[in-house]
């Protein structure tokens, strides 16, 4: 009988070990508001700030959390203000391109996102999970002075 090579059940234990990356159809709870505010620097080169605000329908459930966001190529961490409240602060860089020089945080992920959607992360009973929602351009507000 021939003997398995080692490097087969290190191959099989790391596909066992991992999770497939998948956008989820439905959010946990419903979303009722989504909408965002960007400040403008007075110095060009310090970019703009963007302030997503987002409102559930109610809390979310037991053993589920929100982790970070990712919009326009830029990575945040999901704040709580209440049970049904949450703010994301994403400090957009400015380069000559107008896109960031940091290392896409997309990259490792098997899907992208249109330039007004936000990629939601976070853990249901300890799964990490993803969603897209999209900024209404109506409800994305326009440049503010900081």
């Amino acid at each position: 009988m021939k003997a398995w090579p080692p490097a087969f059940f290190l191959l099989v234990l790391m596909t066992a070990c991992s999770t497939p990356k998948t956008l989820q159809k439905s959010f946990p709870t419903r979303i009722v508001d989504l909408h965002a505010e960007t400040y403008q620097s007075g110095v060009q080169e310090m970019g703009k700030t963007v302030s997503v605000h987002f409102t559930t329908a109610e809390a979310l459930p037991a053993k589920t959390s929100l982790t970070k966001a990712i919009y326009q190529g830029n990575e945040a961490q999901i704040e709580k203000q209440s049970d049904q409240n949450y703010k994301i602060t994403f400090n957009l860089p400015y380069n000559e391109k107008g896109a960031s020089q940091k290392q896409d945080p997309l990259k490792e992920l098997p899907f992208s996102l249109d330039p007004n959607e936000i990629l939601l992360i976070y853990i249901e009973q300890g799964k990490t999970k993803y969603y897209k929602a999209r900024l209404d351009p109506k409800n994305l507000s326009s440049d503010k002075p900081m």
